[in-house]
């Protein structure tokens, strides 16, 4: 195929390729090859190349390749010879046949990563036959990086929420607490994130931020703790929704409207935005709150109270702003 067919810059883009299993002749090939014109007189050597991407071959302890060929192949990484099975020493030649014939299924080899490039990195291999009659060829390679083993404990982190942080304001500058800590050593960071956006870091305790959100809708908000060892770990998303209208809600309108009434069955309080908690409690009657409620329905909040006995009644409300009922729909029990 040409000297240099080894290296990452030889152009192969007009060989034939496939998945492995490669090779002829023992009918558990995923790719067929060819072995040329005459069965009788097969070629000797096939030439096989392989482009891999590794991020960070500085990590690696050591790399772990099998080789399967029948009958013998020379393994390339970036043009460095790592692997020669069956073959002579000395110059190898497209003519070179192997020391002996047979296929010993797959072999292990451990390999030093040095020949690894981070990018993108060449595995060349040629595999050999013991005669030009051979009946045939068997090839497949796996390579893998082992990295070292972790003996550093990654630290722990969780966001500190409470229930009254799922809604929160549009522009206004809001706290966000972290609880961390690091079994075999020292939190040396938190980093905040919404979303994938970062919002800012915290390099001693207590580790909090004060965070102002620009924008409304639901944010997924979490925390990346680092330890003094460089591991981290992402805590859980916690989502909170920022809104334009936090604000406390108001009385919108009161049915039936104050004032003297012949009989009074019930009484309909409408809020000026969605509340959540309202109930019983929440309902003064002269200073007296009612005592119990029937239900809370979807879209307003019905049923009897039932209330103290005084003719007359004086109605207040309180309540905190959420997606629940705006309508409170109240009764004297008779």
């Amino acid at each position: 195929p040409g000297e240099n067919w080894i290296d990452g810059e030889f152009d192969d883009s007009l060989w034939l390729e496939g998945p492995a299993q490669l090779g002829y002749g023992e009918g558990d090939e995923a790719t067929r090859i060819r072995f040329g014109d005459e069965p009788g007189n097969k070629h000797i050597t096939t030439w096989f190349r392989r482009a891999i991407v590794v991020d960070d071959p500085g990590r690696l302890n050591t790399l772990k390749l099998l080789l399967q060929s029948d009958d013998g192949a020379v393994v390339y990484i970036n043009g460095h010879e790592v692997v020669r099975f069956n073959l002579p020493e000395g110059e190898i030649t497209p003519e070179t046949t192997t020391l002996r014939s047979g296929d010993p299924g797959f072999l292990p080899y451990n390999l030093n990563p040095d020949k690894l490039e981070e990018g993108e990195n060449l595995i060349a291999v040629e595999v050999h036959q013991s005669r030009p009659n051979s009946s045939d060829v068997s090839f497949d390679l796996e390579l893998t990086g082992i990295e070292p083993a972790e003996t550093n404990s990654r630290p722990f982190v969780t966001l500190a929420l409470t229930a009254d942080d799922l809604l929160i304001a549009l522009g206004r500058a809001w706290p966000i607490a972290v609880d961390a800590f690091d079994l075999d050593g020292q939190i040396d960071r938190v980093e905040f994130y919404a979303g994938e956006e970062q919002l800012g870091q915290a390099r001693k305790e207590p580790f909090k931020l004060k965070w102002i959100p620009k924008v409304v809708g639901e944010v997924s908000l979490t925390a990346v703790a680092w330890d003094d060892e460089g591991a981290s770990t992402r805590s859980e998303p916690e989502r909170v929704t920022v809104g334009s209208d936090t604000g406390a809600p108001s009385i919108a309108a009161i049915h039936p409207a104050p004032g003297r009434v012949t009989q009074l069955t019930g009484v309909t309080v409408t809020f000026s935005k969605p509340v959540l908690g309202v109930d019983a409690a929440d309902l003064l009657i002269n200073g007296q709150p009612a005592l119990a409620a029937d239900s809370v329905g979807e879209t307003a909040m019905r049923g009897g109270l039932i209330l103290p006995s005084q003719s007359a009644a004086r109605w207040l409300f309180h309540g905190q702003p959420s997606t629940a009922s705006r309508m409170a729909t109240l009764r004297r029990k008779s």
